[in-house]
């Protein structure tokens, strides 16, 4: 160390290149870079077998499938299987009634390496993590180090520890469809009883793992300082049962009309179990039993039962086809609501009007072949996610003070309040819809524009409560209300050439935009990450206005303190220096804040744009011709604002990534896209380094070739295709290579998937 500045040297074993800090070795030119840590391709299949067959009395249908999938990691990669079997059959036992039974097996097994890194996802890890590591150590030490073949603090080490995340999944589903006859084509009445059992187990280990970080003659234990293991067993079984009466019948062919009404009843039980264990003698063995200290195990049990029941029907008027009539009706029930509050009732009406059958529409019989006009309303319910919202319950706690090294005294805390009248949150909806079809049902045209009002939305602190009960675990009510407004365009042109050429092009455009018209629990109205207030859009970004990077003329010499003297604007308390995001002081009050954080008094913050994806798109293209198909799609979003705040792909205040860093201000670099790298500052959001995430993607190409009846009746089959398949082949967007358009998530690479099929026929 010379002048406070890091000295490169020699590693006097190796000669290798490395810079030191005391006894701290870091390593300069890794030889395996952080994007290693997965393959460029890795390869997936998948197997199809159905078999069906039967005559007028009894039929039946088999299905057999599997996947086998390899992951994207380079190093003890994760890997996924899946089973499923379906038997399916029909009976008729006599003309007025018939039986339909189904028994489906599915299997879903899952292993890929633990995570040793706080519990966050490797790939989206080692983006973020410190450049001296990912960038300069190797993933393991040499073979004539000091300490050889030891893993480093690289990230991609973690791979090298051995421990292994399984989670195993089995679903089977039961079911039985008895129909009867009561008066032929006229009245029957059917049920469908359905069970379902599913088990899941995860196992995992995680042990220990000793690396070479800042001394050769000792190891460092960062995440996993012992070998510690973790057992999962859960069962869910869920019951559901549906019975009602169909009526179909047309009079003097000019008059349908069709009425339904049943009863649907669902229940479902949980049971789940866990353990974890704690300094395992073997790191790979999961057994209670193999541990230095089996006291120091824990576990837990969890048991849950919710049941929902319903009453439901529909009647539905039919004119010759030109005027219809349908209503719904639900009479809903949820153990998840007391008992006073646990029903409620839930219509919908639907009316339809082919204007195009009506006589003065006689004139444009030549081009038009359909004209429809749809309205609706309707109410539907929710539920939330918790089992038991509305029930008081109390929790242990553990003591806060230690005899003999135990806790204690060990005790049940006061429960939190709740609303013994909770009900149903209430999504009512008003559509109106237009249908057209032009020349020879060539060109077909629809529009739809809707309203969606959610009243009684669950939120904590709907009302007013003394201030001695503080902001913390106040009860839920049904109290927020939320509008969303939209529309839907979809329009596609078929046609069919005289030389046998097929083709069909197709575009459809979506859009909706959601406010709050009621959010009592933010009487204040406080903005913030995704606070929710009265007149709030949904997915409004409140930001900063960034004015520039701060320069080395935009200071005035230095003070007495010795710190630069800066005059604009600028955070009270904060000390700016060259390379710092400066912003503009929007209020004029000569220093940056957000004033008292609300609508009205913002401070120098504004909405600054939206993160919900607007006018959503897709193209879709068929073409057919003498056996050979070909189907494109491409999808997108026309206008979306992202902040990504996440230091794995911007900023320096946490870590940052590796294309921030070389893109960073320094006294070199002035016209830099970022402040300087670890300034802290640049990670408010704001204008400057808000994202266009508006997008268009070629979402998949499928070109595939049928071959003629003709050619393979001669060896016995029915149908014999190939295909080659591509998904994802490229997006257009500024969103970072390393986040997927669709989700705007970085939690693993984006993939593009070519495969290649074959179905046979017989």
């Amino acid at each position: 160390m010379m002048n406070g500045m890091m000295a490169y040297i020699k590693d006097p074993v190796n000669n290798k290149p490395c810079f030191m800090e005391g006894s701290a070795i870091q390593w300069v030119g890794n030889t395996r870079p952080y994007e290693e840590l997965v393959k460029d391709w890795t390869p997936t299949q998948k197997h199809n077998l159905s078999i069906s067959g039967g005559g007028d009395k009894i039929s039946y249908y088999i299905s057999l499938g599997m996947q086998d999938q390899k992951g994207m990691y380079e190093i003890k990669t994760d890997k996924l299987k899946r089973y499923n079997a379906l038997l399916s059959v029909n009976a008729k036992v006599t003309s007025w009634f018939t039986v339909a039974a189904k028994a489906s097996y599915n299997v879903f097994d899952y292993e890929g390496p633990t995570q040793q890194t706080d519990g966050s996802n490797l790939w989206q890890y080692a983006k973020s993590y410190y450049p001296e590591n990912y960038i300069y150590q190797p993933v393991l030490t040499g073979p004539d180090d000091p300490m050889p073949n030891y893993v480093t603090e690289n990230p991609v080490s973690y791979l090298y520890a051995g421990g292994r995340n399984i989670t195993s999944r089995r679903k089977t589903i039961l079911s039985i469809s008895p129909e009867f006859i009561i008066l032929p084509k006229i009245l029957k009445i059917k049920a469908d009883i359905s069970v379902t059992p599913t088990t899941y187990q995860r196992e995992k280990t995680h042990p220990k793992q000793g690396r070479v970080n800042n001394s050769w003659t000792a190891l460092e234990y960062r995440w996993a300082t012992d070998n510690d293991g973790y057992i999962e067993r859960t069962s869910t079984d869920k019951y559901s049962t549906n019975v009602y009466a169909d009526y179909n019948q047309t009079f003097k062919e000019k008059h349908s009309i069709s009425a339904l009404i049943g009863i649907n009843q669902e229940e479902e039980s949980y049971a789940g179990s866990s353990l974890t264990l704690k300094k395992m003698l073997d790191p790979y063995i999961l057994n209670p039993s193999l541990v230095e200290d089996v006291t120091a195990n824990t576990s837990s049990n969890s048991h849950s039962e919710v049941a929902a029941r319903a009453l439901f029907g529909r009647i539905m008027y039919n004119y010759m086809g030109k005027y219809l009539i349908e209503m719904d009706v639900r009479y809903d029930g949820s153990s998840k609501f007391p008992n006073d509050s646990r029903f409620q009732f839930f219509p919908t009406i639907s009316l339809g009007w082919r204007v195009s059958d009506e006589k003065f529409m006689d004139w444009s019989k030549s081009w038009l072949d359909n004209f429809k006009i749809r309205d609706s309303w309707g109410r539907l319910g929710s539920q939330p996610d918790s089992n038991y919202p509305y029930q008081s319950v109390f929790n242990l706690v553990e003591g806060y003070f230690l005899f003999d090294g135990t806790r204690y005294p060990t005790g049940i805390s006061t429960p939190s309040l709740v609303n013994p009248n909770l009900t149903w949150e209430k999504s009512t909806t008003k559509n109106l819809g237009f249908d057209f079809t032009f020349l020879s049902n060539r060109l077909t045209f629809s529009a739809d524009i809707f309203e969606r009002k959610v009243t009684d939305i669950l939120i904590p602190g709907g009302k007013d409560y003394p201030a001695l009960i503080g902001d913390n675990d106040l009860p839920y009510e049904n109290a927020g209300i939320l509008k969303t407004t939209g529309f839907e365009l979809q329009a596609k042109w078929s046609d069919r050439l005289a030389n046998g050429f097929s083709y069909s092009l197709g575009v459809a455009l979506s859009d909706d935009k959601a406010k709050v018209v009621s959010y009592p629990s933010n009487p204040t109205n406080k903005p913030g990450d995704g606070s929710l207030y009265k007149g709030y859009t949904v997915g409004d970004i409140w930001g900063y206005v960034t004015g520039g990077i701060l320069q080395e003329g935009d200071f005035d010499g230095v003070g007495a303190n010795g710190k630069p003297l800066y005059h604009g604007a600028y955070f009270k308390g904060g000390q700016p220096y060259p390379g710092y995001v400066w912003y503009k002081d929007l209020d004029n009050d000569g220093v940056i804040t957000s004033g008292l954080n609300t609508v009205d008094d913002p401070g120098d913050r504004k909405i600054i744009g939206n993160n919900s994806p607007r006018y959503r798109y897709n193209i879709t293209a068929n073409f057919q011709y003498k056996g050979f198909d070909l189907d494109m799609m491409f999808q997108g979003v026309g206008k979306r604002d992202y902040w990504l705040a996440s230091t794995s792909s911007y900023w320096g205040d946490g870590a940052g990534s590796w294309e921030t860093y070389n893109q960073s201000w320094t006294p070199e670099r002035t016209d830099a896209k970022f402040p300087m790298y670890g300034s802290g500052v640049g990670s408010y959001a704001q204008t400057g380094y808000l994202l266009d995430a508006s997008y268009i993607k070629l979402k998949q190409v499928i070109l595939g070739y049928s071959f003629p009846k003709s050619l393979i009746g001669k060896v016995g089959l029915e149908k014999l295709r190939l295909n080659i398949a591509a998904y994802n082949l490229f997006t257009i967007s500024d969103v970072p290579k390393y986040y997927d358009a669709d989700y705007l998530s970085d939690a693993y690479p984006p993939k593009r998937t070519f495969s290649v099929g074959v179905q046979v026929g017989f």
